[in-house]
């Protein structure tokens, strides 16, 4: 693990392919962007650097676009794309929905990390149809503002129902509560979430319901607190660890597991994607906040990580008198959260 200040420092002792870098507490904290992440972005990107952002968000790359430019001013132009959590649950459904129609699927796009009785196996969409699916019904949980786009196409063959008592699946999608034209939870509230989604998990449970959740983020900065410390979200995969903790099977497409990481290796770093290539070579360097996904999920995946201090970690942080004490600090959550040291460590997202 080494302490640098910024990229600069990184690429005078190695050179990175790609960087594939987190959005929420590194890039922004969910209200308003970082010092130096959008010049840092935009030096990224003059000095011919591919820039992969990596998000465990449900959202699509056009509504990710959309909200970086106009909550953020940050352009399309700073990077090359977004690969989300959201994308690959949509790749998966739409692979389960063509097996179910076909009894064939040619090559999946992707496949999921199933938790289950604290173990992780990979299921690939085929074998996810065979069996689990009967009558083609799941329940949302979630924001069909924001998930629609995930499962609409895939209609009559995937289709959501309102009640979760007769269902193949959930679709895991944000926390906003099961119902919430009938009762609005404060989602910073993890006593309210508890005891919303409990009979969701119960039911399903007793049926032998599998999860699908579109984003494994357990919490999220989401601004300050009057005193200045930082907000966090609850985030769909706290209700994922829930269900995994009663016992059930979940389904995870982000980080920090393999399925995001391997389509990023094969699809979209610099090397996979050039002409005449017959295996993927490419150095990436990650780039995220969380120790239990972006720094976890990289270090398990082979790849270097840098791990940004002004994020979701920064309340046990902040007030460390020195690098070294920072490092120690460091050196503690990491056994904490069961996570592998970051490759570097940098205050915040900037160039130099």
């Amino acid at each position: 693990m080494k302490f640098v200040q910024n990229f600069k420092q990184i690429f005078a002792q190695s050179k990175y392919d790609t960087i594939a870098c987190d959005i929420y507490g590194v890039i922004h904290d969910g209200i308003k962007a970082y010092p130096f992440s959008k010049s840092a972005l935009e030096d990224l990107k003059k000095n011919n650097q591919h820039v992969i952002l990596l998000s465990n968000s449900t959202r699509l790359e056009d509504k990710l676009n959309a909200h970086m430019k106009s909550k953020f001013d940050i352009n399309t132009n700073a990077y090359e794309e977004i690969l989300s959590s959201g994308t690959l649950t949509k790749l998966y459904l739409r692979d389960i929905a063509t097996y179910a129609e076909t009894s064939h699927l040619e090559r999946a796009s992707c496949h999921a990390t199933a938790q289950y009785n604290g173990q992780s196996t990979i299921i690939e969409p085929q074998e996810f149809a065979k069996t689990y699916l009967k009558t083609g019904k799941f329940f949302l949980a979630g924001d069909p503002d924001w998930q629609e786009p995930l499962y609409l196409p895939l209609a009559p063959t995937l289709t959501r129902v309102n009640d979760y008592n007769d269902i193949d699946f959930v679709l895991l999608g944000s926390i906003r509560g099961l119902y919430p034209e009938k009762r609005v939870i404060d989602n910073f509230s993890e006593k309210q979430v508890r005891e919303d989604y409990q009979p969701l998990l119960d039911k399903c449970l007793e049926r032998n319901v599998p999860i699908i959740c579109a984003n494994p983020d357990v919490f999220a900065p989401n601004g300050v607190y009057d005193d200045g410390s930082t907000k966090l979200l609850i985030c769909p995969g706290y209700v994922g660890k829930m269900y995994e903790e009663m016992g059930g099977r979940v389904l995870y497409f982000g980080k920090p597991f393999k399925s995001i990481y391997n389509y990023l290796i094969e699809n979209k770093s610099r090397s996979s994607i050039k002409e005449g290539d017959v295996q993927v070579s490419s150095k990436i360097l990650c780039v995220g906040d969380n120790l239990s996904t972006d720094i976890s999920g990289a270090s398990e995946a082979g790849l270097d990580v840098v791990m940004i201090l002004g994020g979701v970690h920064w309340e046990e942080l902040k007030d460390a008198k020195d690098n070294d004490e920072l490092i120690i600090r460091i050196q503690k959550l990491c056994k904490e959260f069961n996570s592998p040291e970051p490759t570097y460590v940098m205050p915040l997202l900037c160039y130099e």
